[in-house]
């Protein structure tokens, strides 16, 4: 599936947080793609296609879509860091609005 994706990937928009040299937390942004797909009418042949690089172009939207924190290092303010930072990245790369999918902290 990440080799699928990789071409709609900003890679600023991936973070992955450490402690010291310890992975503890990640998060995945993608510009908000469903601005695109409602002009291509489940159509992606040769005029699709098109489409989907002009809209692509105006998307101003970006979406958190995955963000993990490991069970030790939760409630410690890292997911908010990381929200911060993936709207800073955001804003920098031309999408000043963003939203995020429900995460739970139960969700394993």
């Amino acid at each position: 599936m990440a080799k699928d994706l990789k071409p709609l990937v900003v890679p600023e928009l991936i973070l992955l947080g450490y402690l010291d040299e310890e992975p503890v937390a990640f998060s995945v942004g993608f510009p908000d793609y469903n601005l695109v797909l409602k002009h291509l009418n489940g159509r992606l042949g040769p005029l699709g296609l098109l489409k989907f690089f002009y809209y692509s172009r105006k998307i101003k939207t970006a979406r958190v879509m995955l963000l993990g924190v490991k069970l030790a290092f939760q409630r410690k303010g890292i997911e908010a860091l990381l929200y911060v930072e993936s709207f800073k990245r955001g804003v920098e790369k031309g999408y000043p609005a963003a939203e995020c999918s429900w995460i739970l902290e139960t969700n394993p």
